[in-house]
């Protein structure tokens, strides 16, 4: 074939198949939004929790804005880049197809022309006359060449198309996660800054107005668990009095 070559072809043979794409492009787009929900009632449900230390306010304040930010970013990048992608590789397959079957019909009116125009009826009869035969060819070789031209700029105009819609693909761009922080274990409390020092898993080491604490680090151990342990090694304001705070 004359115009359906690479990358044209590689092009249709890739993505004829790929039907699926817009289906899996929605499946994603549901998902991402459901995560979005579902960061909102997490914020609800931490700040209507008993759970009042620091980490509460550093998940509500911090992580979970952080984590929405970034959920935009990805549910913008579904709407606006991967189904945008998704749509334009639709129409390539389709253009693709169509190219196809237009650069076949071309080949086989070429070579239709090429038959007729090296059969050409005898010009003249015994007088010395233009046959009406001859007259007649020459009406189907001028016809069937503005026909395989046609064909031609047909080709060439679908390449182009299709050309298009490739760099329209190449040139989208997704957000930048890097552009989103998210900050934890440190944070300002009170005008004051809060540093964390060591973090052994259990226990996190921080630095808090000019002085430093050992608070639990309930990621790895449950409140309910942390109130056994500090009732078993009497670390609470009741078994303690030098401890001040409850």
């Amino acid at each position: 074939m004359k115009y359906f070559i690479d990358p044209y072809k590689k092009y249709y043979e890739n993505l004829k198949d790929a039907s699926g794409m817009s289906s899996a492009s929605s499946t994603i787009a549901d998902s991402v939004s459901a995560l979005g929900t579902s960061s909102s009632t997490l914020t609800s449900d931490v700040s209507s929790s008993t759970w009042q230390e620091i980490g509460a306010s550093e998940v509500v304040n911090t992580i979970i804005p952080g984590l929405s930010t970034l959920l935009s970013k990805l549910s913008s990048d579904v709407s606006s880049t991967l189904a945008v992608a998704v749509s334009k590789a639709s129409e390539i397959a389709a253009k693709s197809g169509e190219l196809k079957s237009k650069d076949e019909e071309y080949e086989s009116e070429n070579t239709a022309l090429e038959e007729l125009k090296n059969n050409p009826p005898v010009r003249y009869d015994d007088d010395n006359n233009e046959r009406a035969e001859y007259r007649t060819w020459k009406t189907d070789v001028s016809e069937k060449t503005d026909k395989v031209k046609k064909l031609e700029d047909e080709c060439v105009a679908l390449q182009g198309a299709i050309d298009g819609l490739a760099g329209e693909i190449n040139a989208l761009e997704v957000s930048k996660a890097e552009d989103v922080s998210i900050t934890v274990g440190t944070g300002v409390q009170n005008g004051t800054d809060l540093t964390v020092l060591d973090n052994d898993g259990t226990f996190i080491k921080i630095s808090y107005s000019g002085s430093t604490f050992r608070v639990v680090n309930t990621k790895n151990i449950s409140v309910v668990d942390f109130v056994k342990y500090i009732q078993q090694y009497k670390l609470e304001q009741t078994d303690q009095a030098g401890y001040w705070d409850a």
